[in-house]
Parts: structure tokens; sequence; C-alpha cells
């Protein structure tokens, strides 16, 4: 079984937490429909020394993690459940699922933590994104193609339902992942490499029923061919 089958990104650093999944679903099974974007409100830094720890001292994680120089690490695959949007306030989200059993929606979203401060925090940090501020270009291109790939693999169509903030399921955390996040550059990014690979979906649908096409001729050619020297 590959990577990609696997629900983990080829090509990229990966460093697996132990603090993901739940009993309820057996592994390798979630079926995301969204990708959720958080704000750190720290480092990648400290989210790989959480990833280390065996067991889990820090019950939290994300299945990608990005810093500010576009370095991506993921940490569960994505057909698993990362625990970091299951806490919800008075959603807003249109896709979220309020029966008993799915009121957590880390049972079938994939959850990116980007690094940074949105607020000023209550401890040490270096800066917090505003107008001046903007999140770091490699970070943001680093996401896109992370979300590129998960849209591929996991089926899911860009738009405003799928590609979501934190803050839409859990209101209470209204600045993760923040102001400055560029959702609509996202949302349209996605979108036109969705365009593309649709386009090339077609071009090979075509090629393939030429292909059905001129298999046809040749088995009838050799069909006739036969009922002649079954003749002769």
């Amino acid at each position: 079984m590959s990577l990609t089958t696997q629900g983990w990104y080829p090509g990229i650093k990966h460093a697996p937490t132990a603090a993901y999944g739940y009993p309820t679903m057996a592994a390798g099974t979630m079926k995301p429909i969204a990708i959720v974007s958080h704000i750190m409100q720290g480092y990648q830094t400290t989210m790989l020394r959480w990833a280390d720890q065996r067991p889990p001292t820090n019950y939290v994680s994300a299945h990608f993690t990005i810093n500010r120089d576009g370095h991506v690490v993921q940490h569960v695959g994505i057909f698993d459940p990362a625990w970091a949007s299951g806490g919800t306030h008075n959603p807003t989200w249109p896709l979220y699922r309020e029966t008993p059993t799915e009121r957590n929606a880390n049972y079938y979203t994939v959850a990116i933590e980007h690094e940074g401060f949105a607020i000023e925090p209550r401890y040490s940090y270096d800066f917090v994104y505003d107008e001046d501020e903007h999140w770091p270009e490699a970070m943001v291109e680093a996401s896109i193609k992370v979300q590129q790939w998960i849209c591929v693999t996991a089926g899911i169509t860009p738009n405003e339902s799928t590609v979501i903030g934190h803050n839409s399921i859990n209101t209470a955390k209204p600045n993760c992942p923040g102001s400055m996040w560029p959702r609509h550059r996202i949302i349209t990014a996605l979108q036109n490499d969705v365009v593309w690979r649709d386009h090339i979906t077609d071009e090979l649908n075509f090629i393939e029923e030429s292909a059905k096409g001129v298999l046809g001729s040749v088995d009838a050619v050799r069909s006739s061919l036969t009922e002649i020297g079954e003749s002769s």
C-alpha cells in the first residue's frame, strides 16, 4: 500500500504523533469532508516536540504543521482523526453534523496548523500577524500545495464550506486562524487547480474512449479474419 493510499503526503517530513484517533473509529477509515485551518499561537518546534511524546502528555495534534518558511510536517494520516477541532461552540459551519455521534468535527475534517500568532498571547512571542505583518508567502504557498493534495486524495471539492477556519466550528476562538488568514486566495488557488485536474481527467476519458473504439475495430477485423479462415 502506498503512502498516499494510507493518507500520508509523500516527499515531506513525517513526524507521527501518538495523539490521534478514537476507539470508535477503525484506523484508516475516516472520510474527510473539509479542511480546517488553525493558527498555532506558537511555533512548529513546539508541536514537533509534542508529537515525539510517548505516551502523549499534550492531547493536541494536527494532520499537518507548516512553519513560516514553508516547511511542512505531517503528523497524522488524513484518513485518521487528529485532535485539533473537536471542541465546538455555536458552530456556523454549514456542514457541521449535529448528531450525537458526529458532534466531534475531528471525525471528518483534516487540520492544518500554521505557525505564528493572530493575537497577543500571555507568553513570549515575536510578532502578531496584522496589516503590516501578513502571513509569510512561503507559508501560504506551502499551505495551498498541501490542501491541493488533500482535495485530490480525499475527493474534497474546494469551496466556502469545505475550506474553513477553526472559528467556524468553535466561535469561542474567533481569532483562529485570524483575520490575516488568506482564505479567498487559498480557495481560488484550489479551485483553479481542480479545474486543471478536471480538464486532464476529461482528456484522459477521451483517450480511453478513443482507445476502446480502436480496440473495438481491431476485434472486428480479427473476427472477420477468423470467419474468412474458417470458410476457406
